[in-house]
């Protein structure tokens, strides 16, 4: 619980920050998140799938603050599945409310990279929290002045006592400036 109120405080924080002192909103973008487990993670799930807000605030003239929230879920594979099936156990497999805070520098106008950390909170039961990080690398498409398609290839890790959730994530983001 306590993990959570400090995500959700520093996500109210930088927007707050960004807003009164730093600079306007840069952009807002809505996307869906695709997910394919590295590591133990690959081992247990096939893939994941998600959607996700992001929000940019101007900090520089190439550097913004990030704030983000979504949602992931991971499904199990076949064989996990049906193992846990034989044994009358839940086969769902695994959801988690990513909240993270960041920048994104932008070079070449169009290409940016980007870094976050924050909490990935498990919606399963007794699920906890973990901390997560991303750096991220990605285009921005725009489509007019006000609208643009955002495409980010990241490398995500969520760790929580000791044990380690890694996934190489792509989002396709509908982008637009308020």
């Amino acid at each position: 619980m306590k993990k959570l109120f400090l995500s959700v405080i520093a996500v109210f924080g930088v927007y707050s920050f960004s807003n009164a002192q730093v600079g306007k909103i840069q952009k807002i973008s809505l996307g869906t998140d695709f997910a394919l487990p590295l590591g133990d993670s690959g081992d247990t799930y096939s893939f994941g799938y998600g959607a996700s807000a992001k929000g940019e605030f101007k900090l520089m003239e190439k550097l913004n603050l990030t704030a983000s929230a979504g949602y992931m879920h991971f499904s199990l594979k076949k064989d996990i599945r049906d193992l846990l099936k034989y044994f009358g156990d839940d086969t769902k497999g695994s959801g988690a409310i990513p909240l993270k805070v960041g920048a994104t520098y932008y070079f070449l106008q169009k290409l940016y990279v980007g870094a976050e950390a924050g909490a990935a909170i498990s919606t399963d039961e007794e699920g906890g929290t973990a901390f997560t990080y991303t750096p991220t690398v990605g285009t921005n498409i725009r489509i007019s002045e006000k609208y643009g398609l955002d495409i980010g290839l990241r490398f995500e890790g969520w760790s929580r006592n000791g044990i380690n959730q890694n996934f190489i994530g792509l989002r396709t983001a509908f982008a637009f400036k308020p």
